[in-house]
């Protein structure tokens, strides 16, 4: 009876974490279709990645400077760019 429960609760637990990452790469998907690139200037390209750091970049955005994760780092350059990263 106990064993039922445990698989009773795994299963619930990932059914929940899949409609959990349907429904947020659902709406990504939905913003990033809807929605225009925005333009911004890359002033810092840091481009090492490992298990701890990931490709980041220092933007400036509407006169704010934003510290940001790259997931597509070839299509990247320093200065102004207006693509999807």
């Amino acid at each position: 009876m106990g064993r039922k429960i445990v698989v009773a609760m795994i299963n619930i637990t990932v059914g929940l974490f899949t409609a959990y990452m349907f429904i947020v790469s659902d709406r990504e998907t939905k913003i990033s279709t809807t929605q225009s690139n925005i333009a911004c200037e890359i002033i810092n390209l840091d481009l090492r990645s490992g298990s701890r750091h990931h490709p980041s970049a220092d933007i400036i955005y509407q006169g704010k400077k934003y510290d940001t994760v790259i997931n597509k780092r070839d299509s990247l350059q320093l200065g102004f760019n207006n693509t999807t990263f």
